[in-house]
């Protein structure tokens, strides 16, 4: 159980091609909230995201520079089955990072710029954001 007191339902996908060193990734998620035991169940939600990459293998480093979209829809959340009001909204983002990785370990850092939004009838806005992972392989 979530933060939200409620039980959800996350679908992931993925697909990757890679030819030489040059790679396409995709990624699509979706995310079935339900109601917690308020009646307050926060809308349904979409992203997917498409990167292009590129492989530079350098002695024991692989460095993997990567350049994106993605794109998210929020559905309105709902109190007792009532849409509640600026609670939907969608973004697109333009996305550049890289990843380096080294044995087993990957370390990697991209910026997310909003190209398109529209939150909560246009009363949010979204900014620049910064991600890192840090990955490690059995």
């Amino acid at each position: 159980m979530g933060r939200s007191g409620t039980t959800d339902l996350l679908l992931n996908g993925m697909y990757n091609v890679s030819i030489n060193k040059f790679g396409i990734n995709a990624v699509v998620n979706y995310k079935i909230n339900s109601a917690n035991k308020e009646e307050y169940r926060f809308g349904n939600k979409l992203t997917a995201g498409s990167f292009v990459y590129y492989v530079f293998p350098l002695k024991n480093v692989i460095i993997s520079p990567n350049l994106g979209l993605l794109f998210e829809h929020a559905e309105a959340s709902q109190l007792q089955n009532s849409k509640v009001n600026l609670t939907a909204g969608k973004i697109l983002q333009g996305s550049i990072g890289g990843e380096i990785s080294f044995n087993r370990l990957a370390v990697g850092l991209s910026a997310q710029l909003p190209l398109a939004q529209n939150f909560a009838a246009n009363q949010t806005k979204a900014k620049v954001k910064g991600m890192m992972h840090v990955s490690f392989a059995f």
